[in-house]
């Protein structure tokens, strides 16, 4: 089967871009802390076996851990990005001390569908996450695509501590946490130095940088990265002592 990440095409019309801008500076939950310290969280979307394993395994050996968004709809099944991992996997990554967020069922795009059909998609998500992560409760949620809508950022505030998108940016106070900004890391050399940029502007105001990926693989696919690059990257965000931590983690905290 192919990824629907494969055949998503954004909204470019005029009234789709003022609607993605007037949610992205409607605050549905504003973050109420001030960050004293720098922090970094690691997360990956769908998400591939390679990101269970050669991606986890990186942040292990630096003594951290991160958080993987799980679209449930997919497990088992060979995307663009590779084999999604199976209900066992996600188990096994979660018993490793890694944090399973949601990432909907079906992956449908979350500025498109009704409330209604997003609604019962995500009670599918967590209903078949449940078994794998037992007693842990799920805090966290990822938007297929990135893309929201204000009703459905009112509608998750009860119930996750965040949703995170795909708006590049560092969270401080005030930032929604409804629609947590976060970075692309990818095989396109620019994204890396744009993430040091960040790490250096985090260091100076201290705030919260959310890194997002999906496969980890010698042969990365384009949503993807390879071990090394993201062992080097963990590795610069560790000699600089910034803390990283799951995303629910940081939140809960």
């Amino acid at each position: 089967m192919s990824s629907k990440v494969a055949s998503y095409t954004p909204r470019t019309g005029p009234l789709a871009k003022v609607a993605r801008r007037l949610v992205q500076y409607r605050t549905a939950a504003p973050i109420k802390a001030d960050f004293h310290r720098p922090v970094v969280s690691f997360t990956f979307d769908d998400f591939p076996a390679t990101a269970a394993t050669a991606g986890a395994e990186v942040l292990e050996r630096h003594g951290a851990r991160g958080t993987f968004y799980a679209a449930t709809g997919l497990l088992g099944r060979d995307t663009v990005s590779g084999r999604v991992v199976t209900a066992e996997e996600i188990a096994e990554l979660a018993d490793r001390g890694h944090e399973i967020g949601a990432h909907s069922h079906g992956h449908a795009d979350a500025a498109r569908a009704g409330l209604d059909a997003l609604e019962a998609d995500l009670a599918t998500n967590l209903e078949t996450l449940k078994p794998c992560v037992g007693e842990r409760p799920i805090r966290s949620y990822a938007y297929p695509y990135g893309e929201t809508q204000m009703g459905l950022k009112r509608q998750l505030a009860s119930r996750f501590e965040t949703s995170r998108g795909i708006l590049s940016g560092i969270n401080r106070k005030g930032s929604d946490r409804m629609q947590l900004r976060a970075v692309e890391l990818s095989p396109e050399a620019w994204r890396l130095e744009k993430a040091r940029k960040l790490l250096d502007a985090v260091a100076q105001r201290p705030g919260w940088v959310v890194f997002f990926t999906h496969d980890v693989s010698d042969t990365p696919s384009a949503y993807g990265i390879t071990p090394a690059t993201l062992d080097a990257l963990v590795s610069e965000v560790t000699r600089r002592g910034i803390e990283i931590r799951p995303v629910g983690e940081v939140a809960v905290r």
